[in-house]
């Protein structure tokens, strides 16, 4: 063998990349990909939960056709791997999400104004009905009922 074939044969390429955190790698069990992850959380160890920086991918702007196909993998968009590593919080835009957040706040004040002017007028009509039923007389002068 060359040193150039000896060099390619000693440095073997995962077939993909590790999805789980180094700390469940090393004991061998399933991680949930969370971060911290579940297995971490439980073991009390959720500040060595760490994800190394090449079990992310980023999915490729075009998707091979392996890729495309129905029995490809699925691509993973930013969003979902947002809590495999720190790097990957970091490349986020949180601007649609604040957005959409912002939005819900404006519903929830415009439910609230209405609310309150309907609690408003409620009150007002019932101190109002309370005063005009003070001065009202009775359509029968024998039944007490206004």
């Amino acid at each position: 063998m060359t040193p150039d074939l000896a060099e390619e044969h000693s440095v073997k390429r995962r077939r993909r990349p590790a999805k789980s955190c180094d700390a469940c790698r090393a004991r061998k069990v399933r991680c949930d990909q969370k971060m911290p992850c579940g297995p971490c959380t439980k073991a009390r160890s959720a500040p060595k939960c760490v994800y190394a920086p090449d079990a992310v991918r980023l999915p490729s702007p075009d998707p091979t056709p392996e890729e495309s196909g129905a029995g490809g993998a699925a691509s993973h968009t930013p969003v979902e791997l947002r809590h495999k590593t720190p790097e990957g919080l970091q490349r986020l835009d949180y601007r649609a999400e604040a957005d959409q957040l912002r939005q819900q706040i404006r519903n929830l004040q415009n439910r609230i104004d209405t609310l309150e002017s309907k609690v408003e007028a409620a009150q007002a009509a019932a101190d109002g009905g309370e005063e005009q039923a003070l001065w009202r007389k009775p359509l029968d002068p024998y039944c007490e009922t206004y």
